[in-house]
């Protein structure tokens, strides 16, 4: 499976959000392919204490929702459980006193002469084995990627997402490894453990560990993961709530709906009237961001993050370009706070802030362009861009309805400088992605010539003409920035999205 899937009842609608088993697994990768061999087989100091384990952990390992703090976590909880092994296990006595008891540090090797007795009498048949469990799950991989390919080929799925295992074959694999390191004479390591102390500590950090029941089980079927696993992993009974016998397989849950609040128009329609928050969301790429958007979304019952119906699913989404000059002037138009107390710097928080959007930009290798308001490809993407783009075949968007194709060579039109207020009004990309709202377009150059006592803003820039078709997604600037929109922006690279959510306090 791509994603894993919650039936909300209130809505009658499902909806898609990422697996957080994949970062379980990252992280359990991390810890036994790269953070406790560099304990073993590097050589350190003598005084390299237990505070200096950060030190040992690399940047790739601290991504999404795992810091530092929770690598080392990990990492000392799991060679306390195992430290019994350094010795008798593996023969390698310890570099420097008996009375040394933190296992950190009893794992760290001073002298070369252990180094090389962790190298040759325990990670030469443990990597072995590791690398050939690793073939096994890449080829598990490409086969469910290439079976999923054809059968979307077979029935015309064009744009559905691929499949990907994200993470749901590790607690298996854990087990396969060390029943393999027992049968094969690798002693000392238990993967099984580590990926339940992995599991167990994300857990916590999310707050998992402080929801009811009824929350959490929802939660869990969001993510993907079997109550019994969950039990399993953590320990922890929960209760099921009482089945619902007029709806098969549907649990009577009450208010557990993470849509619970949402506008009840699935699409793109602003809730007005109703008091709002606002998160700011940013990560490394495109794909990055969208997924703590997606997993953000699925824990917060306060969310009125707009959702886009694709093949049949509903997906959570960023906002368009419209909503967010919408939020925008709403939010800067809001005078008091709930309490009445007056705002000041904050009516300015959603305009000196950039967001990349759900439109999308195509372009040809002839020169034209076409503009989506919500692009498929974007909002159902579900793997970090290899590139700045994501290929598309240009003339393939043509049969679909969610495109319009503009001419950057039109009379009268001007890219990439600059305008005035009634040029934004007239402009044909401005008017097709604020769906012709004019008096939008007026306040959003009204209100940003007036902070910034200008006259001319909102340029829209483009990509010089490109060797090859490629998709891009559309970024609004902020105010400070003349709220330019930008169809040259990269997705691998850094992205900021807008969250809405109903205002609590």
């Amino acid at each position: 499976m791509t994603h894993s899937q919650a039936t909300l009842e209130e809505i009658g609608t499902e909806v898609r959000t990422p697996t957080f088993l994949a970062e379980v697994e990252r992280l359990a990768t991390a810890i036994d392919d790269y953070i406790i061999p560099s304990l073993r087989m590097e050589i350190h100091t003598e005084s390299w204490l237990p505070a200096n384990l950060r030190d040992e952990i690399p940047d790739f390992a601290v991504q999404g929702n795992i810091s530092k703090e929770i690598v080392a976590e990990v990492v000392s909880r799991y060679l306390s459980e195992t430290v019994s092994v350094v010795e008798s296990m593996t023969n390698v006595k310890s570099d420097r006193f008996d009375y040394i008891l933190n296992p950190v540090e009893k794992n760290v090797s001073v002298f070369p002469h252990t180094a090389d007795c962790w190298r040759e009498r325990h990670y030469s048949k443990k990597s072995d084995v590791d690398r050939r469990v690793e073939r096994i799950h890449r080829k598990l991989e490409d086969i469910a990627e290439q079976e999923a390919a054809s059968l979307n080929a077979h029935f015309g799925l064009n744009g559905f997402p691929k499949l990907s295992l994200n993470g749901t074959l590790a607690h298996s694999l854990a087990e396969y490894r060390q029943s393999l390191y027992q049968r094969t004479g690798v002693q000392g390591e238990e993967p099984v453990l580590l990926y339940q102390l992995c599991f167990q500590t994300l857990a916590k950090a999310k707050g998992w560990d402080q929801l009811e029941d009824q929350e959490l089980i929802k939660v869990l079927n969001i993510e993907g993961i079997p109550v019994k696993e969950f039990t399993s992993l953590t320990e922890r009974e929960v209760k099921l709530p009482e089945r619902d016998e007029s709806k098969t397989g549907i649990y009577a849950v009450d208010n557990v709906n993470v849509m619970s609040n949402r506008n009840p128009a699935v699409g793109g329609a602003v809730i007005s009237d109703v008091p709002k928050q606002y998160h700011f969301i940013s990560a490394g790429n495109y794909f990055a961001a969208l997924e703590q958007l997606r997993r953000d979304c699925a824990t917060d019952s306060n969310s009125l993050q707009p959702i886009t119906v694709i093949a049949g699913q509903n997906y959570v989404r960023p906002p368009t370009v419209k909503e967010i000059m919408q939020w925008r002037l709403e939010d800067y138009n809001t005078l008091t706070n709930l309490a009445g107390s007056p705002r000041t710097e904050e009516r300015k928080q959603l305009l000196n802030q950039w967001f990349f959007t759900c439109g999308g930009i195509a372009y040809s290798t002839d020169g034209r362009f076409k503009l989506s308001k919500e692009t498929p490809q974007l909002i159902t993407m579900n793997s970090v861009p290899t590139q700045a783009y994501l290929p598309v075949d240009y003339l393939v968007l043509n049969q679909n309805n969610n495109w319009q194709e503009f001419d950057r060579n039109q009379v009268g039109v001007k890219y990439s400088i600059p305008l005035t207020e009634d040029e934004v009004v007239a402009h044909p990309v401005w008017r097709y992605l604020a769906e012709d709202d004019s008096t939008l377009l007026r306040e959003t150059h009204q209100l940003n010539c007036s902070l910034y006592n200008c006259s001319t803003v909102m340029s829209f820039w483009l990509l010089n003409t490109p060797k090859q078709d490629q998709l891009r997604a559309l970024a609004l600037s902020s105010f400070n920035n003349n709220s330019y929109l930008d169809g040259n922006y990269d997705l691998d690279g850094s992205s900021s999205f807008l969250r809405v959510a109903r205002r609590s306090s």
